[in-house]
């Protein structure tokens, strides 16, 4: 499969000027207004809007060194901008500075422009304090205070300088053949054409981080044994088992339009899985008794997988508005949610069958912790190997090809037989 980078010729661009506003613009909608404003970018705009994400951080540490008033939150969005396009040297300091000056006066006139001007110059003219910025956890995490604070509190120095540069590097596009051919899984560069590849539209590939592919050969599938995957949408460990095993997979998710993509993508790669996969909705942490469900849904099951509603701090680099929405507040009715998931699913599976507990989070709250305090209410349930944590990195091959993974963690329990 060709790699091709994203993005349009660029005589097809409009002007730098305009394309920092439109993804200022769409950064307020994303971080303040709360909204998704993915619809129709254009790459470029795009590309703009995450580097602005991931300079929230580094934007909100200089402003509060540098100014004493916030600026509205048009300006902040639009300095969040910039400040990432120089990080990333997206074009000279000196074209960035000039097209952010005309995005500024576009957009609040000649004091908004004047402002802008003086404050990305005043950071451009001191680069040793810049770098300083740099530093702060705010900033190389790209995380508000209680976020970053989770992170000081479980990991050394090391493991965070490692933390902070998978965090500013791009995520790896990591693909995953379903028709046979080894190796199965293959790191490239990004591809604009990926939709209309014959190897797409034939349905022998999708796209899964390294991480979730450990999920491979984690259970021991046999033929004829129904799975339940719990949390299922968008899909992805469903299909990733479904080609390995002919098995019966029951996929759950309580979000009816993820189900709706998980539907389509499971038609999309229908002729390379081995097993079948029917989708349903439902509230798995109420009584099955209460709800609509199909009549042939199992009672109980050989295997479960659980992945579980998480912080998502595994993949704040794909996610990187993430943590700025999200409060700890959130964090403790997420931890809440997801004992009520492990408790309602355990009855469910059969003795001797086994469960595996996925998150993409890093937080030990939502992962060994969770997992103790599982085993501590279920004397039945047995722990057996499994990845456990996986941090997030990333490194950039001779190729140009960025590979890695993104954070998570496995736990698998067995239920223990009867007697």
């Amino acid at each position: 499969m060709p790699n091709q980078a994203v993005g349009p010729e660029p005589h097809r661009q409009p002007p730098l000027w305009r394309q920092l506003r439109q993804a200022a613009t769409a950064l307020e909608q994303r971080l303040l207004a709360l909204g998704q404003s993915r619809a129709d970018l254009a790459a470029p705009v795009e590309d703009l809007l995450y580097a602005g994400m991931r300079a929230w951080g580094l934007t909100r540490v200089r402003l509060k060194r540098l100014v004493r008033r916030q600026p509205s939150d048009p300006v902040v969005c639009l300095l969040s901008v910039a400040f990432g396009a120089l990080r990333r040297g997206y074009r000279e300091n000196a074209v960035v500075v000039d097209q952010t000056v005309r995005a500024a006066r576009d957009l609040g006139g000649e004091p908004t422009a004047r402002f802008v001007n003086g404050l990305l110059r005043a950071v451009l003219r001191d680069p040793s304090t810049a770098a300083l910025d740099e530093q702060q956890d705010m900033a190389r995490f790209n995380a508000p205070d209680w976020w970053t604070a989770h992170l000081r509190r479980q990991f050394d120095e090391t493991t965070l300088v490692q933390l902070a540069h998978a965090m500013q590097s791009p995520p790896p596009f990591c693909l995953r053949y379903l028709d046979g051919r080894e190796p199965a899984m293959v790191f490239s560069k990004p591809m604009s054409d990926l939709l209309s590849h014959p190897d797409w539209q034939a349905g022998r590939v999708r796209v899964q981080d390294q991480s979730a592919q450990a999920l491979d050969g984690l259970l021991p599938l046999k033929t004829g044994q129904t799975v339940l995957d719990a949390c299922a949408a968008p899909g992805g460990k469903s299909i990733l088992m479904a080609a390995k095993q002919a098995v019966s997979i029951w996929a759950i998710d309580a979000s009816a339009y993820r189900l709706e993509r998980m539907r389509r993508e499971v038609d999309r790669v229908a002729g390379h899985l081995k097993g079948s996969i029917k989708v349903c909705q439902a509230d798995l942490t109420l009584p099955w008794e209460e709800q609509m469900l199909p009549p042939d849904l199992p009672q109980s099951f050989d295997h479960i997988v659980l992945d579980a509603p998480c912080s998502a701090s595994g993949v704040a680099r794909r996610h990187p508005d993430g943590p700025w929405r999200r409060d700890p507040q959130q964090l403790e009715q997420t931890l809440v949610l997801q004992a009520r998931l492990l408790d309602a699913l355990w009855p469910r599976l059969r003795p001797g069958g086994q469960m595996v507990y996925v998150t993409c989070s890093i937080f030990e709250s939502e992962n060994q912790q969770q997992v103790d305090a599982f085993m501590r209410r279920h004397t039945d349930a047995q722990s057996c190997p499994a990845p456990g944590l996986m941090l997030p990195f990333a490194k950039q091959e001779e190729d140009g090809i960025w590979v890695g993974q993104d954070g998570f963690f496995y736990a698998r329990f067995e239920k223990k037989l009867t007697h």
